[in-house]
C-alpha cells in the first residue's frame, strides 16, 4: 500500500518533470529561433553596409575598392564573404572568397532573401537583394557566413539551456516533495497523537491544526470519546456475565457431587459440565483479553504483580518446599491492564509449581520497546509435540494433575492479544520447561479470532 505522502510526492514530481520536460523543449526551441534570428539580423546589417559602400564605389568596381571594414572579409576562407553582380553579369567578390564564388538565388524581386548554398569550405547562410543604384544599373549584392558558427551558437545555447533547466528540473522535484511534506506534516502529528491519546484517553485540540484537517481531529475526538464508551460497556458486561455464570455452574458441581454422593452415575454429566466450564471460561477470557487490550488507560507494574504472585503460591498446598527465584527491576512497567498480566504470569506459575521438583524462575528484561518475561522449571519439561498440544485450549498432558487444561491456552491468548508472542522451549539452565512471553511496552493490541 502507498503511502499518502509518497503518492503525492510522485505525483508532484511527475507533474514537476513533465511541466520542466515541455518547458525545456519549447524554450529550447525559442531559443534556437532567437540564435537564428539574431545570425540573420547581422546579414542584414552587413547587407545594408555593403550597399552603401557599392553606392559611394568608384566607377571601377573590385574588391580593394571597396571600403568595407568588417573584420575576415579580407582572410581567405574566414568564413564571412560579400559578393555582387554587374549588370553585365561580372562577378566582384571579397578576398575572403578568393577563386570561389558563391551560387546566389536568381532575384525575383526587390526585397531581401535569404539563402543556404556550399562555401568555399563548408555550407554558409546569406541574404540577397537586388538593388538599383542612382545612375539607373542594378546590381545583385550578397553577404554570407559559414553555419559553422551558427551551429555552434545553437550548440552552446542548447548544451547550457539543457544543464540550467535539469538544476531547475531538480529543483522543482526537491520542491514538490518538501511542498507534500510540509503540506502532510499535520496528518502525521494526528497519527502520532491519536496513539498517544487512544491510551490516555485525552482529547485532541482541534485549535493545533491547520483548517481543513480541525474537523477531522473533531471527528476524531467524538470516535474516541464512543469508542472507549463501548469497551468500557463491554468490559462491564464481560465481568457481569463471568460472574452470572460462575454461580450455576457452582451449583450444578454441587448437585452432581451430591448425586455422586447417593451412588448415582454422573460421569457423563460431570464431563459434559467440565467441558461447558471450559469454553465457557476460554471465551470469557478471550472477550476480556480483546477489550483489555483495546486502548483503555493501563499501566501495570510488573514487580508488583510478581511480588504479589509469589505471596500468594508459597500458600497454596502444591508449592511447598519448592523455590521461586525472582530476577526483575522495580521500575519496569507495561502498557497492560493489570489483572491480565497477573493472568499471564500466574497461569505460567501455576503450571511451573506443579511440574517443577523444587525450582522455579522467572526472569523480566526490557530491551528497546519490548519487554521479556522467562519463566522456566526444573521438571520434566515438554517435546515439541507436546508444546503445540499443550496451547490448545483443554488439553491436558497429565489426567493425574488437578486443573482445566486452559492456563497456558489462556495465557497465550492474553499475551496475543496485547501484540506480544508465547513461546515454549527446553531450559538450559534448570532443565525443565521455559516459557518465554514477550510482549510490546507502548500500545499494540491484536484482534482475536
Amino acid at each position: 500500500m502507498i503511502s499518502l505522502s509518497r503518492r503525492s510526492a510522485v505525483a508532484g514530481s511527475v507533474w514537476a518533470i513533465l511541466v520542466f520536460a515541455f518547458g525545456t523543449l519549447a524554450l529550447l526551441a525559442i531559443f534556437d529561433r532567437i540564435t537564428i534570428s539574431r545570425f540573420d539580423d547581422i546579414l542584414a546589417e552587413r547587407l545594408t553596409r555593403l550597399t552603401v559602400e557599392l553606392s559611394n564605389a568608384d566607377a571601377a568596381l573590385n574588391a580593394d575598392s571597396m571600403n568595407f571594414s568588417e573584420p575576415g572579409y579580407g582572410r581567405q576562407y574566414s568564413g564571412k564573404y560579400w559578393q555582387f553582380r554587374e549588370p553585365d553579369g561580372q562577378i566582384v567578390a571579397s578576398t575572403s572568397l578568393f577563386d570561389f564564388k558563391l551560387n546566389l538565388p536568381e532575384p525575383v524581386n526587390v526585397e531581401p532573401v535569404f539563402w543556404e548554398a556550399s562555401g568555399p569550405r563548408d555550407a554558409v547562410r546569406g541574404l540577397t537583394q537586388l538593388i538599383t543604384l542612382e545612375n539607373g544599373k542594378q546590381y545583385q549584392v550578397a553577404v554570407a557566413e559559414s553555419l559553422t558558427r551558427l551551429s555552434e551558437d545553437r550548440q552552446l545555447v542548447s548544451r547550457y539551456g539543457a544543464v540550467t533547466f535539469l538544476i531547475l528540473g531538480f529543483l522543482g522535484v526537491v520542491g514538490a516533495y518538501l511542498l507534500t511534506s510540509s503540506a502532510l506534516r499535520p496528518l502525521r502529528k494526528l497519527s502520532g497523537e491519536v496513539q498517544a491519546r487512544w491510551s490516555d484517553q485525552s482529547k485532541l485540540d482541534p485549535e493545533k491544526y491547520p483548517a481543513e484537517v480541525a474537523p477531522l481531529v473533531s471527528d476524531i475526538n467524538t470516535l474516541l470519546e464512543r469508542n472507549h464508551d463501548i469497551i468500557a460497556r463491554a468490559r462491564r458486561q464481560t465481568a457481569d456475565m463471568a460472574h452470572a455464570l460462575k454461580t450455576p455452574v457452582s451449583a450444578l458441581k454441587n448437585e452432581l457431587e451430591a448425586m455422586s454422593d447417593q451412588g448415582l452415575d454422573v460421569s457423563l454429566s460431570e464431563e459434559i459440565l467440565e467441558r461447558i466450564e471450559k469454553q465457557v471460561s476460554r471465551a470469557l477470557a478471550r472477550m476480556r483479553a480483546s477489550y483489555s487490550a483495546d486502548g483503555m488507560r493501563m499501566n501495570a507494574n510488573v514487580s508488583g504483580s510478581i511480588d504479589r504472585l509469589k505471596r500468594l503460591f508459597e500458600t497454596l498446598p502444591f508449592a511447598t518446599k519448592k523455590q521461586l527465584i525472582v530476577v526483575c527491576d522495580a521500575g519496569l512497567s507495561v502498557k497492560m491492564d493489570q489483572q491480565d498480566l497477573e493472568e499471564i504470569i500466574g497461569n505460567i506459575l501455576e503450571n511451573g509449581y506443579r511440574w517443577a521438583a523444587k525450582t522455579i524462575s522467572i526472569k523480566v528484561t526490557q530491551i528497546e520497546e519490548f519487554l521479556t518475561i522467562e519463566i522456566e522449571d526444573d521438571g520434566p519439561g515438554l517435546t515439541l509435540a507436546q508444546s503445540q498440544q499443550a496451547l490448545l485450549p483443554g488439553q491436558r498432558l497429565d489426567m493425574k494433575n488437578e486443573g482445566t487444561g486452559l492456563g497456558l491456552a489462556i495465557a497465550s491468548d492474553l499475551v496475543a492479544a496485547y501484540g506480544g508472542t508465547l513461546d515454549l522451549e527446553r531450559s538450559e539452565s534448570l532443565g525443565g520447561l521455559l516459557v518465554k512471553v514477550k510482549v510490546p511496552t507502548s500500545h499494540r493490541a491484536q484482534s482475536l479470532n
